[in-house]
């Protein structure tokens, strides 16, 4: 009798600090917001192999769990919404401090405007720079085959 009551009193403990680490999970996954540690804590209490007692708290969990997925959709639809606000007012802006055309591209429509000579400017930098980097390149593996080269005939 008297094993019967300390293996049961084991196993009330056994509950009690179950629950008690399902209830610091719940409070820890609300806190956050998010619903991933409440995910493990539910996968956590499964495996070590919850009883009847737990059932009933998985439905409120369940409950918990779905309350915390629409509060995040929620937001999630929140951030959209002002992002799609934010790049459609963006836009507005940029279009409207965009520069109408001056006299002189109308009059000289065949010349280059200043935006589009320093455009072709970098990029004729850009090309000369990769330019020279495949010439280093080239001019490194030429100096270390020939590296090797002589190291070879020093072995020879």
């Amino acid at each position: 009798i008297e094993e019967d009551e300390r293996q049961a009193e084991a196993e009330l403990m056994q509950a009690v600090r179950r629950s008690a680490q399902e209830k610091e999970d719940e409070a820890e996954a609300e806190s956050d917001g998010g619903a991933e540690e409440f995910f493990e804590a539910e996968e956590d209490s499964e495996s070590r192999g919850a009883t009847d007692e737990d059932d009933g708290r998985r439905g409120v969990k369940n409950r918990m769990l779905r309350m915390l997925q629409q509060r995040r959709q929620d937001r999630e639809m929140q951030l959209r919404a002002s992002d799609e606000e934010q790049s459609s007012s963006a836009g507005r802006m940029a279009q409207d401090s965009s520069p109408e055309r001056t006299q002189d591209e109308l009059d000289y429509p065949d010349t280059v405007s200043p935006k589009e000579a320093a455009k072709a400017k970098i990029q004729s930098i850009l090309a000369k720079k990769r330019q020279l980097m495949k010439q280093a390149a080239a001019d490194s593996a030429a100096s270390e085959s020939r590296a090797l080269g002589e190291e070879d005939e020093d072995e020879e």
